[in-house]
């Protein structure tokens, strides 16, 4: 499996100010490194968890172009792949509801004639 950079991964995020590329970059680094980390515990110090802070609510740094680039990459990635496994960590599903309608369900059939 290939290694990627963070900066390779959202180098393409398309920001008008380069600063704001590099602020995303140094924060998606950080909470990679630590990812069982909080925000306060995964950030270097106070002004870069503040810095995270200001741009999850700046008006200039959108959800959908950090999706987009990071998607585009990620399909990039996979395009030089002969084999793709799609893991899914399925330890917190609760199929009991589903289980209990079916099972209502069928105890107020009535026996077909």
């Amino acid at each position: 499996m290939a290694s990627f950079l963070v900066t390779d991964e959202l180098a393409a995020v398309g920001f008008s100010d380069a600063r704001r590329t590099r602020r995303l970059i140094a924060i998606v680094e950080d909470l990679a490194a630590k990812p069982n980390a909080s925000v306060a515990q995964a950030r270097r110090d106070r002004s870069a968890m503040q810095e995270m802070y200001d741009s999850c609510v700046n008006r200039r740094v959108k959800a959908a172009a950090i999706i987009r680039a990071h998607a585009a990459k990620r399909v990039d990635r996979m395009a030089g792949e002969s084999t793709l496994l799609a893991i899914q960590d399925t330890t917190e599903l609760d199929y009991m509801v589903k289980r209990l309608t079916v099972q209502k369900t069928l105890a107020n059939a009535t026996p077909s004639e």
